[in-house]
């Protein structure tokens, strides 16, 4: 999806070309650390603040958006 959005930024890649893991293992990995993170509320508070006075769109969820921005956190320290 982020393709759609910044497409020079995000590009779509083959797995079995580029040797990236499958996409439903990452989905699956990102959903269960979405299931541990306790502090969801704040979490969704503080992107909501930082956004203002814009809205999300009402079909991408916070919780995407969240682990997005932590997974390019992650790889960007």
């Amino acid at each position: 999806m982020c393709h759609f959005f910044f497409p020079k930024l995000f590009i779509p890649m083959d797995n079995k070309g580029s040797a990236v893991f499958e996409y439903e293992f990452y989905w699956r990995g990102t959903r269960d650390e979405w299931s541990r993170f306790l502090a969801k509320d704040e979490a969704k508070n503080r992107l909501a603040d930082a956004i203002k006075p814009a809205e999300p769109h009402p079909l991408y969820p916070f919780e995407s958006k969240i682990l997005e921005l932590c997974h390019i956190g992650y790889e960007h320290r």
